[in-house]
């Protein structure tokens, strides 16, 4: 049987403030992300919402295509974030 294995989210919230997962040897530590990191997942999160209204309203054909979409829309305006 196989496990599944929950995935790690590299990007937390708390109190306002937006961490980063980083991994340096061989051990994990959350450190603040960047503006520019924070603007690409800011971004992203608002495009999710606006894409998943159009979804609703028909424009795309499931909530994974809109969700997916709202990524490369995020790649495309942030070429060098890392959370895309």
């Amino acid at each position: 049987m196989n496990k599944k294995t929950k995935k790690k989210n590299k990007y937390r919230s708390r109190k306002g403030q937006l961490y980063k997962l980083s991994k340096s040897k061989k051990k994990e530590v959350w450190k603040k992300a960047s503006s520019q990191e924070i603007k690409c997942n800011h971004y992203l999160q608002k495009k999710i919402k606006i894409n998943i209204k159009e979804y609703k309203k028909g424009k795309y054909t499931s909530p994974k295509q809109a969700i997916a979409v709202s990524y490369k829309q995020t790649s495309k305006k942030f070429p060098k974030c890392k959370l895309v």
